[in-house]
């Protein structure tokens, strides 16, 4: 008599329990669903790798990635002399034309900055606007300043 009144306790349980595993294993073949057709589509992108060297012996280098998704751009700005602090992060920014404005967002001696950048795609190559140093000791872009910085087409690395 207790089994059977333990049974007909537990049976609505176990339906619910049942039930909801039911529901779950149709969302997931929903996502799943849902995943293929983004991955079979992905968004048109572009990536781009650029290397400018410097110093007497080309020593110092600057490398810059950069992916587009339409006017979108993300990617890595790795500034590195030999014998300095780097400069290590990443820009997000904007596509106009042949003009990139970005925030690069970097780390260098332990403290994170920012600093708005503007590049110029032209012939195969990445031009920037130099940075000017304030007063109060901060870099900022030279607004006034024609793309005298060149960074040379390079291959992208494959993951």
């Amino acid at each position: 008599m207790k089994k059977a009144l333990f049974i007909v306790f537990i049976l609505p349980f176990l339906g619910a329990c049942i039930s909801d595993a039911t529901k779950n294993e149709a969302n997931d073949i929903t996502i799943t669903s849902n995943q293929d057709s983004i991955i079979s589509n992905p968004p048109s992108s572009e990536t781009m790798c650029f290397l400018k060297l410097d110093g007497t012996q080309k020593q110092d280098s600057t490398y810059v990635y950069v992916r587009l998704e339409g006017d979108s751009i993300s990617g890595v700005y790795n500034w590195i002399p030999e014998m300095k602090d780097a400069r290590r992060g990443i820009i997000n920014g904007i596509k106009r034309g042949d003009t990139l404005n970005v925030v690069w967002s970097y780390m260098q001696e332990g403290i994170i900055d920012t600093i708005h950048t503007q590049f110029l795609l032209e012939e195969n190559n990445l031009k920037q606007q130099p940075y000017l140093t304030r007063e109060d000791g901060r870099q900022v872009r030279n607004r006034n300043a024609s793309f005298d910085i060149v960074y040379n087409s390079t291959g992208c690395p494959t993951f």
